[in-house]
C-alpha cells in the first residue's frame, strides 16, 4: 500500500503531465558541491561573456534551500517547444532559433505554473511551493541531470533519449519530502557532431561553452552596437538564436512528437531581413509581442540583420 507522500508524488506528477509537460522527474535537494566549482570555474574564465547576472548568488544557483526553506524535494518539469517544420531556405531570411517560433515560454510555462501551484497548494496545505521558469538563481540543467530528465551532451543542453533537446525547463521547490528519481547515463558515447558542427567554435570541451564564440549570445544577448569578426562570418543564416548542435545531434533526428503545448508552435521560424532593417518601433512591437523574439529589442534585431545582410547576394542565398 502507498504512503500518503507516494501518492502525493503521483498525483503531483499526473497533473503536471496533464498541462501539457512531457516529463516529470523529482531529486533531492541538496547543495551540488561539483557543480558549483564548475560554475565558479567557467564565470572565472569569462565563459559568459557580459552577462554578469550569472555571477550572483552563485551558491543559491546550486542550492535549492537557500531559495526554499526546509527545501526537502527538486520537481523538474519538461515541455517541448519541437515543430516538425522544416526552415525555407528562401533568399533573405534569417532563420530563429525554434524555441522562439512560437508563444514566450516565460509567459506561457509561468501561467501553467501558476495554475499548478494554486493546485498543489490547496491539497497540500502543510507544505510550501516555489515555482521557476528561468526566473531566479538557479541550474535548471543540473536538476534536470539529478532528476534523470536526461544527460548533459556534449553542446551542454540536456537530452532526453525519448524527445532529444527541444524542451524547456521549468522548476518547482517544495518541502514534501518526496521519493528521488534516477539520473540518466551519459548516452553521448564518442559522438562529436555537436562540436564539430558549430561555425563559431563555441563549443570549446565537453559539455562547456564559451559565450564569447556563441552565435545564439550574441543574435540574443550581446548589446553591442558589432559583431566580432568570428561571429559576423560565421551566422550560418543565423538572424536570432542558432540550433545547429541540436540540428546535428542524432537523440534529435528520431523525433515524431510534437509540442504538446499549442502555444509553442508558431510561424516565426525566418525573418525576413529587408524588412527587419527597415523596421520601425511599431512593426517591431507587432513583430515581437508575445514571443521571445523580445529578447533581442528593436536595435539588436536590427543589428543581426545588418550582420547577416553583408553576406546575402540577393540572388544565390548567403556566401
Amino acid at each position: 500500500m502507498k504512503s500518503y507522500l507516494d501518492l502525493a508524488k503521483d498525483d503531483i506528477v499526473s497533473s503536471a503531465l496533464a498541462s501539457g509537460f512531457f516529463e516529470v522527474r523529482l531529486a533531492k535537494a541538496q547543495s551540488l558541491d561539483a557543480e558549483l566549482l564548475r560554475l565558479k570555474h567557467w564565470l572565472d574564465s569569462g565563459n559568459h561573456a557580459d552577462m554578469k547576472w550569472m555571477e550572483i548568488n552563485p551558491e543559491k544557483r546550486c542550492d535549492p534551500r537557500l531559495l526554499l526553506e526546509n527545501c526537502k524535494s527538486v520537481i523538474v518539469l519538461a515541455a517541448s517547444y519541437y515543430s516538425p517544420e522544416e526552415y525555407q531556405n528562401d533568399v533573405g531570411l534569417g532563420k530563429v532559433a525554434r524555441y522562439a517560433w512560437g508563444g514566450d515560454y516565460h509567459k506561457v510555462l509561468s501561467k501553467k505554473m501558476k495554475k499548478l501551484l494554486a493546485g498543489f497548494k490547496e491539497d497540500y496545505p502543510d507544505y510550501e511551493f516555489k515555482a521557476y521558469t528561468d526566473t531566479a538563481p538557479i541550474l535548471e540543467r543540473a536538476w534536470a541531470e539529478q532528476s534523470g530528465i536526461g544527460w548533459r551532451g556534449k553542446h551542454s543542453l540536456i537530452i532526453n533519449r525519448k524527445r532529444g533537446s527541444y524542451f524547456f525547463l521549468s522548476i518547482i521547490l517544495t518541502t514534501m519530502d518526496l521519493e528521488s528519481d534516477l539520473p540518466d547515463k551519459d548516452r553521448c558515447g564518442k559522438c562529436t557532431k555537436c562540436i564539430d558542427a558549430c561555425p563559431s567554435g563555441a563549443i570549446i570541451a565537453q559539455k562547456q561553452v564559451d559565450a564569447r564564440k556563441c552565435i545564439s549570445y550574441w543574435t540574443i544577448e550581446s548589446k553591442s552596437e558589432f559583431f566580432p569578426e568570428n561571429i559576423e562570418n560565421n551566422l550560418s543564416g543565423r538572424i536570432f538564436g542558432c540550433d545547429i548542435c541540436q540540428e546535428v545531434c542524432p537523440w534529435n533526428n528520431h523525433r515524431t512528437s510534437v509540442a504538446e503545448i499549442p502555444e509553442f508552435i508558431g510561424d516565426n521560424k525566418e525573418l525576413n531581413i529587408d524588412e527587419l532593417i527597415e523596421m520601425d518601433e511599431a512593426y517591431y512591437r507587432s513583430l515581437t509581442d508575445g514571443t521571445s523574439l523580445k529578447r533581442a529589442k528593436l536595435k539588436g534585431l536590427k543589428r543581426n540583420a545588418k550582420a547577416l545582410g553583408k553576406y546575402w547576394d540577393g540572388k544565390n542565398g548567403y556566401e
